[in-house]
């Protein structure tokens, strides 16, 4: 999804503070990104910081158990987490969406002027650099995690155009079953490594970009519709952003669901291949068009193998 930032019509909203909030046990609430969105109205809504329920770790069996949220999150001007820990890449607004990026947002002690926050784990993009292409080594003793950076896996990253007037919110689907095809992996969509999800950013427009909670907490909401989960249904998540919008469908946006398969086999040559279908990799993708003017939504499908 590309959001406006620009379009004084949209507004940002993080989870808020568990009723009863208290620091490191009770800052948040699970909840699905499906139950968020109907309990606060938004129009547009993905997984965002990494969490701790109490009890149930990073896959609570239910709602309304009380998490600890991994880094800084902030909501309409209110500390949901304080910065702290080995989550430390923070994409910052304050009440106008006026967007940084803070990678090493281990203890930020003033707030003043932050309206919303969240926290990822690292970079994946930065100064429109894919860091994990070209200094695999150097992150990786940085952010040492054989799962994440070696396996495919569902992801969610959030990104910044270089001038901040776009937030890019992209979910990659991943960990789904086969049904026959592919020819590097079991699944027909496996999920992407760090690398494939910088790629991914920067051919859509982003500068700078951080990788948020993934795996079994990705998923998506645009309209009311679930465009992208790793499973079969919407899980349990301890955090995220929302989007709401002053009218529908009266901004510039494109929303998108991407299943990656055989992207264990290396990283494709690149949208306009893709699109061409000469990268020799299958991928299947969808945009949701949402014209400037008018109300029609317009879909797109296309796969290239």
């Amino acid at each position: 999804m590309r959001i406006d930032l620009f379009n004084p019509g949209v507004h940002l909203f993080a989870t808020p503070q568990a009723p009863g909030w208290a620091a490191q046990s009770r800052e948040t609430l699970s909840e699905s990104i499906a139950t968020f969105v109907r309990n606060y109205g938004v129009q547009i809504a993905a997984d965002a910081n990494f969490y701790t329920a109490l009890p149930g770790g990073s896959d609570p069996s239910s709602e309304g158990i009380p998490c600890e949220v991994d880094g800084f999150m902030m909501s309409t001007g209110q500390v949901v987490s304080a910065a702290e820990g080995s989550r430390t890449a923070s994409i910052l607004f304050d009440s106008t969406n006026g967007a940084s990026v803070l990678l090493n947002n281990s203890s930020l002690g003033n707030t003043a002027g932050i309206y919303n926050a969240v926290t990822g784990y690292y970079p994946v993009l930065t100064n429109g650099v894919n860091v994990w292409a070209l200094y695999f080594n150097a992150f990786y003793n940085q952010y040492p995690d054989q799962t994440i950076h070696y396996t495919p896996q569902p992801r969610t990253a959030y990104g910044l155009s270089q001038d901040r007037r776009f937030l890019y919110m992209m979910t990659i689907d991943g960990r789904q079953p086969s049904s026959g095809g592919g020819t590097c992996g079991s699944g027909y969509s496996n999920g992407a490594l760090d690398a494939e999800t910088a790629m991914w950013m920067l051919q859509f427009g982003a500068w700078d970009s951080i990788n948020m909670d993934g795996g079994g907490s990705t998923s998506n909401i645009m309209d009311g519709t679930l465009e992208s989960v790793w499973g079969y249904s919407a899980s349990e998540t301890g955090s995220g952003l929302q989007i709401s919008l002053a009218a529908p469908n009266t901004f510039n946006n494109f929303g998108l669901a991407i299943n990656q398969v055989d992207n264990a086999c290396a990283i494709g040559n690149g949208f306009t291949g893709l699109l061409n279908g000469v990268d020799g990799f299958g991928y299947s993708f969808h945009f949701i068009i949402v014209p400037a003017h008018g109300t029609k939504t317009v879909t797109l499908k296309y796969k290239a193998i």
